[in-house]
């Protein structure tokens, strides 16, 4: 078994979907309206991890919602990630820290309150 894709609620997809191609350089590989009042958009990102975003007009606002789901990320430079995400105006932004044993983690949340990781693995 392998997962197909993350579903993220929001309630602005534009500025969903800006989020994650401008700031986290996924691919838009579609964007629909399956049946009236919902929207969907999937994004790729460049190793091939799907999310799946989407909109219902009949759903409870969700954005900076608390969520008990996040999405972690391998970096290879903690301090360029750092840099972009500050630039792209993420909200939540952490500055970078070293854990023991030497990961490197970076926290910021994405428009809709979801909790994003980046890790550095050094050595």
């Amino acid at each position: 078994m392998q997962i197909a894709f993350v579903t993220v609620g929001t309630d602005d997809m534009d500025a969903s979907v800006n989020f994650y191609t401008e700031a986290l350089d996924f691919q838009l590989s579609s964007r629909l309206t399956p049946s009236p009042g919902v929207e969907l958009a999937f994004l790729t990102d460049p190793s091939g991890v799907k999310v799946e975003l989407i909109k219902r007009a009949t759903d409870p606002p969700v954005t900076n919602a608390a969520c008990s789901v996040s999405l972690t990320f391998h970096v290879d430079d903690i301090e360029a990630t750092h840099a972009r995400l500050l630039e792209k105006g993420a909200p939540g932004l952490e500055n970078p820290k070293t854990l023991p044993g030497g990961l490197r983690l970076l926290l910021a949340k994405d428009p809709n309150g979801v909790v994003l990781g980046f890790i550095e693995e050094t050595g």
